[in-house]
């Protein structure tokens, strides 16, 4: 293992949503012979020292097998369309969530939805339903939003079942209110909370997608600023001052900056 030579890769991750996921990462990723790897919540980076013979495609494999979204960073393709999947899935969120909150918190439009769903039935000669036939309508309405719009969750929680994440929570509560929902209006025992499932399932995408594109702006911010960095340092060696280019700065070096100058990182 001494002789084996290691490089430095850099991941750009997605899909992290609290500190139990970074733990689910690193672990995955140091279960590798010989990586070492970190992972930064903030920056959504891991930064991982492996062998040569460990190929990046391996790296990100690990990652997507942990439950996650990988990158080689630089490579920005990927997170665009994953930009605009979140932007698909909340616009679906919202469309379904909003009517759905809406009809189940005004009550004055009940009965005129109750007698027009009966007089449709009635058209096509369809039997009516034991219990309201509003409450249906609303877990008809958040169905899309539970079931398939919350997929990813659902998804992610089944892979952490036993490192469990805060997609675990959001996935338990909002299946258990809806398979309530659908029990209790099937029966006539108790009240129907899709429209709550539905609705905090929106806010955690809502919340997810204005994170996501608030780190991406930084990100950015962060790569310009970056990007100004010096080319060439000067450097102390021998009792004289040379200028080299900054990435054959070694460790123990003494450089020199000017007043006004940017310091070489």
């Amino acid at each position: 293992m001494t002789n084996r030579a290691l490089e430095t890769r850099t991941l750009k991750l997605e899909g992290m949503t609290c500190s139990a996921c970074v733990n689910t990462i690193e672990r995955a990723l140091n279960n590798l012979e010989g990586v070492s790897a970190t992972v930064n919540y903030a920056s959504e980076t891991a930064h991982i020292l492996a062998p040569a013979e460990i190929s990046t495609k391996k790296l990100i494999a690990t990652v997507k097998g942990a439950g996650y979204s990988a990158q080689l960073l630089g490579d920005s393709n990927q997170f665009a369309l994953h930009s605009r999947r979140s932007a698909i899935a909340l616009f679906f969120a919202l469309l379904f969530s909003v009517p759905a909150v809406a009809i189940s918190m005004t009550m004055a439009w009940h009965e005129q939805i109750d007698a027009r769903i009966l007089q449709t039935l009635d058209e096509l000669r369809i039997l009516h339903p034991l219990y309201s036939p509003t409450a249906w309508l609303v877990i008809a309405l958040s169905a899309p939003v539970v079931l398939l719009v919350a997929w990813p969750i659902h998804r992610a929680a089944l892979r952490n079942l036993l490192h469990p994440t805060m997609d675990n929570l959001i996935s338990m509560g909002s299946l258990a209110a809806f398979g309530w929902s659908i029990y209790a209006n099937s029966t006539g025992n108790g009240d129907v909370y899709t429209e709550v499932a539905a609705g905090v399932v929106t806010f955690v995408i809502l919340g997810r997608f204005l994170e996501s594109r608030a780190k991406r702006r930084a990100s950015s911010a962060l790569s310009a600023l970056l990007a100004l960095n010096v080319k060439e340092v000067s450097v102390i060696r021998g009792g004289l001052t040379v200028l080299i280019p900054v990435e054959n700065l070694e460790i123990g070096d003494e450089f020199v900056v000017a007043p006004g100058d940017r310091v070489a990182t």
